[in-house]
């Protein structure tokens, strides 16, 4: 995926980048369920929830819905690793060529919170 991305910015020019999630993120929600459990997921979906992990604990402690704040945290997780990508993706937002953002579909409204 990083790699599509360095070509979009590289050689097309794109100067945003979306990191979008959504509501009622069923992956999240399975990877909450497994370490909150204890359980493995079939599979290679637990190649889906290692990646999610992260964020999942990052939020734990956060009152409130543990679900949307995994959502938010993993968009939150993925703008930073984008604009830390070197050599290409980091370089470019240094020179004001690229921007990084995240935000959130709401699936009821169809509309996009940005996250900052």
């Amino acid at each position: 995926m990083l790699a599509s991305i360095e070509y979009a910015v590289a050689v097309l020019n794109t100067p945003v980048v979306l990191v979008l999630g959504h509501d009622l993120c069923c992956a999240v929600g399975a990877t909450i369920e497994s370490l909150r459990e204890g359980k493995s997921l079939p599979g290679h979906i637990p190649s889906l929830a290692a990646a999610l992990a992260a964020a999942v604990k990052a939020s734990s402690q956060e009152s409130g819905d543990a679900l949307a704040n995994a959502i938010r945290q993993n968009v939150v997780d993925n703008v930073n690793k984008l604009k830390s990508a070197a050599p290409i993706l980091n370089l470019a937002i240094e020179q004001n060529r690229l921007k990084v953002v995240g935000g959130l579909y709401r699936l009821d409204t169809g509309r996009v919170e940005l996250v900052s």
